[in-house]
């Protein structure tokens, strides 16, 4: 099992604002490492894509138009490696849509940099543009908002009730795609 924290999707890293401070975020961009982890965890059952917040993070966040783009490059990286799954053939993905964003109570300098409301109102359309983008590539998919919510302390991250929801939830969707 692979889990990549603080990546974005595909955006390159010298769109990341925090690889104009930090180095390290060279190594954030989820595609670029997905091939790579894919190989080394063969054979692989199911994928499970989670990604999509920290692109609103970005000097050029998405849009409406263009917001399920980079799931969808994911899905599609993930079948360009058939040989990774059971027998090479593609194991199945579940696309799961990130919780939404809000202005914290506490840490107010995070939500300007996911920019503000435009990032907030971006948010609240993944769970309805990544259900589109799971029917149209075949795949399984997980509203996290149906059992997440953000934390007051920063407005980004899971409240610690939600972990429990959100792990029972997601828990459950496996059982249930890995029994059919």
């Amino acid at each position: 099992m692979s889990v990549w924290s603080s990546r974005t999707v595909n955006l390159d890293g010298q769109q990341s604002m925090k690889m104009r401070l930090n180095l390290f975020c060279h190594y954030c961009v989820g595609i670029d490492h997905l091939a790579n982890s894919l190989m080394t965890h063969l054979p692989i059952d199911l994928v499970i894509l989670m990604l999509g917040t920290n692109d609103l993070h970005s000097l050029t966040p998405p849009n409406d138009a263009n917001l399920g783009d980079g799931i969808a490059a994911l899905i599609d990286k993930v079948r360009e490696f058939p040989q990774c799954g059971l027998e090479n053939i593609c194991p199945e993905i579940l696309v799961v849509s990130p919780i939404r964003i809000k202005q914290a109570l506490g840490r107010f300098e995070v939500y300007p940099k996911f920019h503000g409301e435009m990032g907030e109102h971006l948010s609240k359309q993944f769970p309805s543009v990544y259900a589109k983008v799971a029917v149209e590539k075949r795949c399984w998919f997980l509203d996290a908002n149906l059992y997440a919510e953000p934390d007051d302390g920063d407005g980004v991250h899971f409240t610690a009730d939600s972990h429990i929801r959100f792990g029972t939830a997601i828990t459950e969707k496996v059982k249930k795609i890995l029994t059919l």
